[in-house]
């Protein structure tokens, strides 16, 4: 699908798994970014059917922001991406960690679920205006890839 632009309104990295027909997740973890990300799910469930048609991939996380958080989130769990060329993953895809699981959880509850994210995220468009939300999406992801400091006592 292509790089997303960091200024593309709506962007998003999203982190997708494989559930079974007994409802288990199995398998590694995809994190990708789209600007939607169903229809990149759609796409991936293409490929999933010709190598294991039995599992159904689910987007289990989405978070705000674009190629540079998908890369810091690269980058946080290298240890734990899958060796290249390891069919039918790709290089965005990932053991699952307990650490990865772990920020996984912890954005599912500070943002909800995926489809109430887009809700919202469509609500701010509506109400702000595109150009307005792009600038906004930028300075959120700036500020989230500041490293945090404790003040002091």
């Amino acid at each position: 699908m292509g790089r997303v632009s960091t200024k593309a309104p709506g962007a998003c990295v999203y982190f997708v798994r494989a559930r079974n027909a007994c409802g288990v997740f199995v398998g590694p973890i995809k994190i990708g970014t789209s600007i939607n990300p169903h229809a990149r799910l759609a796409q991936l469930q293409e490929r999933q059917n010709l190598s294991d048609p039995g599992l159904r991939l689910e987007v289990l996380a989405v978070v705000d922001g674009s190629y540079f958080r998908e890369r810091s989130y690269h980058q946080r769990y290298a240890a734990h991406r899958l060796p290249l060329r390891q069919p039918p993953h790709g290089r965005e895809w990932f053991t699952p960690a307990p650490e990865l699981l772990k920020e996984i959880a912890r954005l599912r509850r500070l943002h909800g679920s995926e489809a109430q994210q887009r809700q919202r995220l469509h609500l701010l468009v509506d109400q702000i205006g595109g150009a307005r939300l792009e600038k906004l999406l930028e300075v959120a992801e700036l500020l989230a890839s500041q490293p945090t400091s404790k003040a002091a006592s």
